[in-house]
């Protein structure tokens, strides 16, 4: 699946302005301050809280930390191109 810039699934921010203003900013409430803290710049304030867009990942997902020791890193490295064209295609 093609997923937007990650800016783009910030729905809206709960932002303690530099003056001391609770807001919360959205594409129709302080439309500004939102684009604002998406990248428009800084010094704008706190975020608090935020609600961000999910979107389902799966149904396998391979996820985490993988240690080798150093004395294999050429079977290691020999081994995850191949391991990577197998594996199954998503959209």
């Amino acid at each position: 699946m093609n997923h937007p810039r990650w800016g783009d699934n910030l729905i809206s921010a709960d932002i303690v302005t530099s003056s001391g203003e609770a807001l919360t900013a959205s594409p129709t409430e302080h439309a500004d301050l939102f684009s604002g803290i998406r990248g428009g710049g800084g010094n704008f304030g706190v975020v608090t809280s935020f609600e961000y867009r999910l979107y389902t990942v799966g149904p396998i997902v391979l996820a985490g930390g993988i240690f080798h020791p150093d004395d294999a890193a050429g079977d290691v490295l020999t081994f995850l191109p191949r391991f990577s064209l197998r594996r199954p295609r998503t959209s």
